[in-house]
């Protein structure tokens, strides 16, 4: 390899950075987690933040799934912030457990701590960062939770902001059209379709922003070398400084969003088969007796999506599996070492080995497409997802090199190892893709 100067995550993060260092936990703990969520709102032709919640963790382990609402402190706080966290639970309303997390012991913390326990907020004092996950232990599975997974974790998240950053400077220096579609499709995505209560309307606003963004991808393609918005096909030269070199540009970003606004898709469609399905859940808005054969309005692939999955016996798994398959293990599968990638999927999404081709059938269900989303090439030996984000690729090759590795080998040499010469150069090449997003962005 040819990258000399590592690239590393802070040792004592602050502010985002703590919030992710918090999420990762979460995430390694088969939590499906949602973090920075902005609820804007217009009036009068004026637009302005009501709130921002750090992260919202849901636990698919329990029935119906429990949501936790997150709040991160590094800094000082007192009872406003706890007060604060009180009015988002009930301005949420279905969201009733809160957890403050802070870096700093306030003044008269057992009276602070015994206040919002009555309020059903658990405070938890985080003031040594080697000790995390002793201090999440009511709410994390320390079998669940290993360094490794919390590293990659943090960088998959890292990856993100710096693509999202990265297109958001071309938005403003450019001013192309394409690139302000891709930031709000983002911001519908991740932040506005959380503060729809009713799930069915969720996923129908879901499907409206797909029509309303289509090809968004192959837009911002255009827009690298056309300099045209319009265009239902990345440009060839595009596609592959894109997908087989790892070049840094707004494709990037946008095929990102794209699997977002997917996985977001299924995880809303999950939630409305298992709330609906729990009688006595009363706090969860949903369409009274509504049933999928009564949804002539949503799509085929949709209907016939819900009915195909409805019965699965890891339903409730599949947004996690999806959430573990994009960020940590880069959106492939390595064919060479499939007994011990599908083991290793297993462990960290619940879901049984003999169940993983089922959910990574999913995708296809809901979302089909000539030939299916998994590709192979002829002359390497993995599976890839289409249109995938290189640097999110490389996320996942950087954790089969430490995961794969035998402990004595360094850096990459388990990949020369364990993979063909072709396998080996796409995972390399996808490696550089996420170190010169990181290094150089």
């Amino acid at each position: 390899m040819k990258n000399t100067q590592p690239v590393t995550l802070p040792q004592y993060p602050k502010d985002t950075e703590y919030e992710e260092f918090i999420a990762a936990y979460f995430q390694a703990s088969q939590y499906y987690v949602e973090r920075s969520i902005i609820d804007r709102r217009k009036k009068n032709g004026k637009e302005g933040e009501v709130l921002e919640i750090d992260i919202v963790a849901t636990d698919y382990g329990c029935y119906p799934p429990e949501q936790i609402l997150i709040e991160i402190k590094s800094g000082s706080w007192g009872f406003p912030e706890v007060f604060k966290l009180v009015g988002w639970m009930q301005y949420l309303e279905e969201i009733n457990r809160g957890l403050f997390v802070v870096q700093k012991k306030a003044n008269n913390h057992p009276l602070k701590s015994s206040i919002a326990g009555q309020l059903n907020v658990e405070i938890i004092s985080n003031t040594e960062l080697e000790r995390t996950e002793e201090s999440l232990a009511r709410f994390i599975d320390p079998k669940h939770v290993d360094a490794l997974d919390i590293q990659t974790w943090r960088y998959a998240y890292w990856i993100e902001r710096k693509m999202l950053r990265y297109l958001k400077a071309r938005k403003k220096s450019e001013k192309k059209e394409a690139f302000f579609n891709a930031e709000e499709y983002y911001h519908e995505v991740s932040n506005s379709i959380f503060f729809t209560k009713n799930r069915l309307e969720r996923i129908q606003k879901l499907y409206a922003l797909k029509g309303r963004f289509p090809n968004l991808s192959a837009q911002c393609g255009n827009e690298e070398t056309l300099h045209k918005t319009n265009g239902n096909r990345i440009p060839e030269k595009v596609f592959k400084d894109t997908f087989w070199y790892g070049k840094i540009n707004t494709v990037q970003a946008a095929c990102f969003i794209e699997h977002l606004s997917r996985i977001t898709i299924i995880k809303n469609s999950i939630d409305l088969l298992l709330y609906e399905d729990d009688r006595a859940q009363t706090d969860v808005e949903v369409i009274p007796g509504w049933s999928i054969d009564q949804m002539e309005s949503m799509p085929e692939s949709f209907r016939l999506a819900l009915r195909e999955i409805e019965g699965d016996e890891d339903l409730a798994l599949y947004p996690t599996f999806w959430q573990w398959f994009i960020y940590v293990f880069g959106g492939f599968i390595l064919d060479g070492e499939k007994d011990r990638e599908y083991a290793l999927l297993s462990a960290k999404t619940g879901i049984a080995e003999s169940h993983i081709n089922r959910a990574l059938e999913v995708y296809d269900l809901f979302f089909p497409t000539e030939g299916g989303w998994l590709k192979s090439r002829s002359n390497a030996n993995y599976r890839y997802l289409n249109l995938f984000p290189a640097p999110l690729h490389g996320i996942g090759a950087f954790y089969r090199s430490l995961h794969y590795s035998s402990g004595t080998e360094k850096d990459y040499e388990a990949l020369d190892r364990l993979f063909d010469e072709m396998t080996n150069s796409h995972l390399a090449n996808w490696i550089n893709a996420a170190y010169n997003l990181l290094n150089k962005c």
